[in-house]
């Protein structure tokens, strides 16, 4: 999530997990550079964002701690509304994307 709430998918591949999933803690703000910028295609996408970050073997993460980041909530929901879910479209059997 960016300092304006737009929320972009960011994915890492199988072989790279081991190497990257100490590197990031819930909460803190990160610089992240050499990753590639690819479409957001797909049966399941997390985000609207029509791109998704994409980590490789050159991607650099480190920790922002000198970095200003209050305006990053802890936890953000996007919540539909009950009404709008029953009175929206009936999506069983349809294409949603």
């Amino acid at each position: 999530m960016d300092e304006e709430g737009t929320f972009i998918q960011a994915t890492i591949p199988l072989q790279l997990i081991p190497q990257l999933e100490d590197k990031f803690e819930e909460g803190k703000l990160y610089a992240i550079k050499n990753f590639e910028v690819k479409e957001n295609q797909g049966n399941w996408r997390p985000t609207p964002h029509p791109y998704r970050l994409f980590f490789t073997d050159n991607t650099k993460i480190a920790y922002q701690e000198d970095k200003k980041h209050d305006y990053f909530r802890k936890s953000v929901y996007k919540i539909t509304e009950f009404s709008d879910i029953i009175n929206g479209p009936d999506v069983v059997g349809a294409n949603l994307l």
